[in-house]
């Protein structure tokens, strides 16, 4: 599966109430949360991971229903707005580590029935080599999904084409293969009507964050770019 994620998608999830019980405010991360959340299901028995969780939304859903869960995280640094202190009391554990830096020696090979990760693709410098670290320490036929944020208009990719690209060259590996038949090609990354995308307010927010991809944000929508792919080794 690679695909951009469509307003009915999404609205099918929530109406099945893929909702985490601690949901962020309305933007393109609530949207990330509750597609892999029904992505991922509400069964018990599996080791999940979530990289780059931060202070995870949805990792405590599936601690409650009875799956060993981890947070793969460094929180001494802020990467991405992320959180530069660890959560207290959560439900889940705890892995110290950067997937595709600092993972080895800390994180077993085939460790996880799942590994995912929200609005964390898109920070990442060396996708080649985070993905074959994602891969190290998923199980084979175990389960990888990242939701990716993932600005397009018009005519295509506005912004960072290479991880297009990367994830497209990721569908393509021979150790691991789609979780459903849908993967677009580099053309189909143009914008339509049917896509789920961020709002306007909260772009308007991102400009205070990062101010130098305002004139981006305005020609442009940030969509949900969705990966998963099953181990095959």
């Amino acid at each position: 599966m690679l695909k951009l994620l469509k307003k009915s998608e999404l609205w099918d999830a929530v109406d099945k109430e893929f909702i985490p019980q601690n949901p962020v405010v309305y933007h393109l991360k609530y949207a990330q949360d509750v597609m892999v959340y029904s992505l991922i299901g509400k069964a018990s028995g599996r080791v999940i991971g979530e990289i780059g969780a931060d202070h995870s939304r949805v990792l405590p859903d599936l601690a409650y229903l009875g799956n060993e869960a981890y947070a793969i995280d460094i929180y001494d640094r802020s990467i991405g707005g992320g959180k530069t202190f660890s959560p207290t009391n959560a439900p889940y554990k705890f892995f110290n580590c950067l997937v595709g830096e600092s993972s080895k020696g800390v994180i077993p090979d085939n460790y996880f029935d799942i590994t995912f990760s929200v609005s964390v693709v898109e920070h990442v410098s060396d996708l080649p080599q985070f993905f074959e670290d994602n891969i190290r320490i998923t199980k084979s036929g175990g389960l990888i999904l990242h939701m990716i944020d993932i600005y397009i208009n018009d005519q295509g990719i506005a912004f960072q084409p290479t991880l297009a690209n990367e994830c497209i060259a990721f569908m393509k590996r021979k150790d691991v293969h789609p979780f459903d038949r849908e993967v677009i090609t580099f053309d189909d990354f143009r914008f339509s009507t049917q896509l789920a995308t961020n709002g306007d307010d909260m772009m308007y927010r991102w400009n205070k964050q990062v101010p130098s991809l305002k004139r981006i944000r305005e020609e442009s929508a940030v969509c949900n770019l969705m990966l998963g792919a099953v181990v095959r080794k």
